[in-house]
């Protein structure tokens, strides 16, 4: 009875407006004084972090901070992918009819999460790697290679906690997302970078940096960057407030993951090999 009418009442919740006012309150100056207390609740790693706690003016910076210089390493062989986010492993597998597991016996479609024909990524896999808030919040290229494309499409913006991915149904084709297609040698994968609450946008960083659409074009999906810009792994592309989620999609026979569900993993650190170049260079 408590779950349903909790999530009866998250359903009601006008949750953009709230975000988007959430927002306002951490970027207001006085809301730095919060970061000792954020500090000490999540239990952050201040030696990391690239500026002193005090040097932040407001909650919101804070949470997009970057790290110091070698706080993570982006090294590995050719053929490894390196988690391009810190989070926890909350599901991973084969896709199989087009499905991926949300949660246990909860499902929604990859295709319509990546906006790419169900044909082309069928048998492959898929990744899900949860941001707490405690979390670096930064998002890198697992791969170098190639971004060819980021699409934006807009929705609501429900949490991605333990209780909204259990609760919510499809919560990953409701929210705000980003899918940023990658090349890698001749093959290609796709970064889905999925909004949550309190989370007004999820924001890209130099050179993929682009406005932001008005309200009367939200219901829409927007291509935001289009061409074949050269990445180095471990490169930055966007960042997000508070907590979200990222979810890696390889197409067939490319990708084995060497994490299971429940992992926790830091950015950078490798979480599969990329078997389609093992192959080629095994031939």
């Amino acid at each position: 009875m408590r779950r349903a009418f909790l999530l009866a009442f998250l359903l009601a919740l006008p949750k953009r407006t709230l975000s988007a006012l959430l927002g306002r309150l951490m970027s207001v100056s006085a809301s730095r004084r919060l970061i000792p207390y954020f500090i000490r609740f999540y239990r952050i790693n201040v030696s990391e972090i690239e500026a002193d706690p005090s040097d932040y003016t407001n909650l919101s910076d804070f949470f997009s901070r970057r790290l110091a210089l070698g706080a993570r390493s982006f090294c590995g062989d050719e053929s490894t992918v390196l988690s391009p986010v810190d989070a926890r492993v909350a599901s991973c597998g084969k896709i199989v009819n087009d499905q991926a597991i949300q949660v246990k016996g909860k499902w929604y479609s990859v295709s319509e999460l990546t906006g790419m024909p169900a044909d082309r990524i069928e048998g492959g896999v898929y990744l899900t790697l949860y941001l707490s808030p405690r979390d670096y919040h930064r998002i890198h290229a697992p791969l170098p290679g190639k971004i060819l494309a980021i699409t934006h499409t807009a929705g609501t913006l429900y949490p991605v906690n333990r209780f909204g991915v259990n609760s919510v149904r499809k919560l990953f084709l409701r929210n705000e997302r980003t899918v940023t297609t990658c090349q890698f040698a001749d093959f290609t994968y796709y970064l889905v970078s999925v909004g949550a609450f309190g989370v007004g946008s999820i924001r890209l960083t130099e050179p993929f940096i682009a406005p932001e659409y008005p309200r009367k074009h939200r219901a829409k999906t927007h291509t935001l960057f289009c061409g074949a810009h050269e990445i180095e792994r471990g490169q930055e592309i966007g960042y997000f407030s508070l907590g979200s989620t990222v979810v890696l999609v390889f197409e067939k026979d490319q990708f084995e993951e060497t994490v299971v569900q429940g992992d926790v993993v830091k950015a950078g650190e490798p979480i599969g090999r990329f078997l389609a170049l093992t192959s080629l260079s095994l031939s």
